[in-house]
């Protein structure tokens, strides 16, 4: 008994005695920053893009949805699916379905348009897949800012 209660004193005696340190950082480009208030955007990791730009703009009534993507080493060819979207609404007001091939620059780009009349908030979703050898290498979800229509 004796033993048994000497055990447990000592093993809260080590727990409430062992010190963690924990440190952490706001960091931009390597240096600290000197404000919470700072927007830092996380970029996520891709194995075969270098980067993917999803955008829309406006030309009068047209709504212009466009996605670039830049790969890190070659590919075969991308396919993307890209829908224009409404704020505050779950469907589609447009869904297109491609098969990119890479332009002179290697580089890989979408680019169509669609009418919208009603006032709001409007975006680009594109779901990417990438091919190289003829086999999938990644799939990705990319989404542009919203802008305003009117």
């Amino acid at each position: 008994m004796k033993k048994s209660f000497l055990t447990c004193i000592l093993i809260v005696a080590l727990i409430l005695t062992t010190s963690v340190t924990a440190l952490a950082a706001d960091t931009v480009n390597g240096s600290v920053s000197e404000s919470n208030s700072e927007e830092i955007s996380i970029t996520p990791y891709y194995v075969s893009v270098a980067s993917v730009l999803a955008s829309i703009s406006f030309s009068g009534s047209k709504a212009n949805a466009t996605v670039y993507i830049t790969p890190k080493s070659s590919l075969d060819y991308v396919k993307v699916n890209v829908k224009l979207m409404k704020s505050g609404s779950s469907s589609a007001i447009k869904s297109w379905t491609q098969k990119l091939e890479p332009r002179n620059s290697g580089n890989f780009a979408f680019a169509e348009k669609k009418s919208v009349s009603a006032s709001g908030k409007y975006y680009v979703k594109a779901k990417v897949k990438c091919y190289k050898d003829n086999e999938l290498v990644e799939t990705f979800n990319v989404e542009s800012k919203k802008l305003q229509y009117k």
